[in-house]
């Protein structure tokens, strides 16, 4: 009798054992399967962020230089009127 039990714990146990092994694996293969995915969503939001940087970086470029072109216009303008002032003045 003492064997019968024993054999039919040892039974459990290996299936106890195998369940626990095979629940355990699917359990990593969602899990890698999970960062896989968002590891590739992440290198697509990474990539963006830089393309956004660059464009950044244009328009903060361009920007600055229609300051520096709106400072000359003002200067030109302002030239200008004053000119035709002496002119209507020299009337």
């Amino acid at each position: 009798m003492p064997h019968i039990f024993y054999a039919n714990s040892n039974s459990k146990t290996v299936r106890l054992t195998l369940t626990f092994f095979i629940v355990f694996a699917c359990v990593f293969g969602l899990d890698t399967y999970r960062i896989i995915k968002l590891s590739r969503g992440n290198r697509a939001l990474a990539e963006q962020v830089i393309t956004i940087a660059r464009r950044h970086s244009i328009v903060k470029q361009t920007l600055k230089e229609v300051i520096k072109e709106r400072e000359v216009l003002k200067i030109e303008v302002r030239n200008l009127r004053n000119h035709i002032k002496e002119l209507k003045g020299s009337d």
